[in-house]
Formats: C-alpha cells, structure tokens, sequence
C-alpha cells in the first residue's frame, strides 16, 4: 500500500508527515501543487516538505489563478499521467481540501482503496459537519456537472464512496470517517523541547481577509488599530505574523500602525518548533493555528481578537465565523472583542 499526498499548503505538509507515522505505507509519495506566480506559498511549501524529509515527491504545476478552468484539466492531466507513471498497486489518497473538486476527480483515475481529508483550517470541519456526518462525499455541483457526471456514470462513486477526515477538528464530530490528528508525530521533531518565551512580544497571525473581499481594506486596518491598542496595553510589542498573499500596500499600511512586520519562509507551526526564542502570545482574527499550537505547544498563550460580525459583507463569511467561534467557546483560549 501507497500513499499519495495531494498538497496545495504547507499546513497540508505538516498533516501529511502526521499521517504518514500513523498509517504506515511502502511508499509515501507527496505531490505539492505549485502555481505559477505564487513564489512564497511555493517556497513556503517546499521549505517544510524538506524539513519533514519527504523523499518522493512529484511536482504538480499550475498556472496563474484567472485561468482557472484550463488550469483545472491541465491538473487533471497531470494526475492521469502520474497514475500512469506510478502504474499498477494499491493506494491511499489523501487531499487537504474537500472543496476543491479537481482533487476529488484524481480519485476517479487512482481508484484508492481508501481517501482521505486532511487538515486545511475551518474548512475541514465544515466540510465534516455538512457533508461527511452526512455520507455525502463530494461538493455541491451545478447542474451541468451533474448531467456530465451522470452521463460519464461516475456521479454515485463520488458521492457515495467513503471519504474520511484526519483532522484535530474530528473530536468535535460524531461518525467513523473523523480520525483524530493529535500531531503527536510532528510534536517529536521539535528543537529543543525547553522553550524561552519573550514575555514582552506577541504575534498577531495575518489574514487574507480584505484580500479576499471579505471586508474592506479600510475596516481591516481600522480593526487592527484597536487590536495593536489592546495588546499594548497587556504590556505586548506586536509582530504581523504575513500570510502569502498578503498586498505590499497592506503590509505598509499595517507597519504604520506600529506592528514590526515578518514575512515567514516556513507556515507558523514550524516557525515555532525551529526557535529557540518564542512570543509569549499569539493572537488574531482565527486561525487553524488556533487548533494546532495548543497539540504542539500547550504553554503558549493564544486569543482570539473576534473582530465585529457588521464588518463582513456576506452571509456566508459571516456564518463561517460564528462557526469558528462556536467551537472555542467553551474551549480554553479567551477570546476578546474588538471593536472599530
């Protein structure tokens, strides 16, 4: 038995390297998806691929994203080549973002004996909550996806065949497809176990929020104001902790503020795990940071800074976030409002 890792995000790499001392295989092929023009979540991914030692690895390239239907079957004809490089055997495969439909087709050319979801933040556990706990095993389609599937008869193979979910969100949810990633494997490779924490520095984790049209850009520095405001006053200097895609136009705007900025080469989890010297405090918006860190570091502090629901403009972020605070509700970390 092989596994076959689909990787689209460093956090999908770090998953990976759990699952693969879990459910041991001959064979642990790690195929990163890089695009085109996206340098630092490449390098991002590639970093931590070589941290963790992966030794078989089979690039998959796409283009930029506004071609996103020729990039979507030029994906698909990479992974019909694969299976054809990889020939004949039994396989695993496993993916990081149950949304994304391309990797759900790969399962039709692999035909693994079993698949699997892995971690890829919120998005793992609404995938659980709405479709797995339901036996549904494939994204909603429009209806010309369901005639092609249909005609192509591959529409009850993927909706019906099992697909399972190894996430830290799976004790959150009810059902023998969610397996529990304790991280137990990752914890082993931190360096030097006796951390130091710097009791005067926090991280603030960055988003890609306005980015995305979730809320403006104004609305977003005005929040981040407040924030810098609150963390100042528990005695914290701030770090913006960047996301990939993050705008130099925003990144100028936010060290204005007072936040001194860090553009990271590897995702905050392994950032943490290779220093000598951490923040005392990570805070932000919401992150699956939030999840991991507590399974890899249990002393480090973290809060959420809920920012305020009117600033979203759709429903449907606006219900992901209430999700997202729901689950820590009761949970551990304090979770603080702000507001503009």
């Amino acid at each position: 038995m092989n596994n076959i890792f689909l990787i689209a995000s460093p956090l999908q790499v770090i998953c990976a390297y759990e699952f693969s001392k879990k459910y041991s295989a001959d064979k642990n092929i790690i195929c990163p998806i890089y695009i085109q023009g996206a340098s630092l979540r490449n390098k991002q991914i590639k970093n931590t691929i070589e941290f963790f030692k992966f030794e078989n690895i089979e690039n998959i390239n796409k283009g930029k994203p506004f071609f996103k239907k020729l990039n979507e079957i030029y994906a698909i004809c990479q992974f019909i080549f694969l299976r054809i490089k990889l020939g004949g055997g039994n396989y695993r495969l496993i993916f990081g973002d149950f949304r994304d439909k391309t990797m759900h087709l790969s399962r039709l050319f692999f035909k693994p004996k079993e698949t699997f979801i892995i971690d890829d933040g919120l998005a793992s556990y609404l995938a659980g909550k709405n479709f797995l706990s339901k036996s549904i095993f494939f994204p909603k389609v429009n209806k010309l996806e369901e005639i092609l599937l249909r005609i192509s008869c591959q529409y009850k193979y993927l909706f019906e065949s099992r697909v399972n979910l190894f996430s830290v969100y799976s004790e959150l949810l009810v059902g023998d497809v969610f397996l529990q990633n304790h991280f137990s494997s990752v914890r082993k490779k931190i360096k030097n176990k006796n951390k130091k924490f710097c009791e005067n520095m926090a991280f603030y984790i960055g988003t890609k929020l306005s980015e995305r049209g979730v809320l403006t850009l104004k609305d977003e520095i005005k929040i981040l104001r407040s924030s810098l405001v609150y963390i100042r006053s528990i005695g914290k200097e701030c770090t913006y902790f960047a996301k990939r895609s993050t705008s130099k136009k925003k990144l100028d705007l936010i060290e204005e503020l007072g936040y001194k900025i860090y553009i990271p080469e590897y995702p905050l989890e392994l950032y943490l795990m290779n220093s000598e010297y951490i923040p005392s405090l990570i805070c932000g918006f919401g992150s699956s940071v939030f999840s991991n860190l507590p399974k890899l570091f249990p002393n480090l502090k973290s809060i959420i800074l809920q920012y305020p629901i009117k600033v979203f403009r759709k429903k449907s972020d606006r219900y992901e976030y209430n999700t997202f605070l729901e689950i820590f509700k009761n949970q551990s970390i304090e979770i603080i409002n702000i507001d503009i």
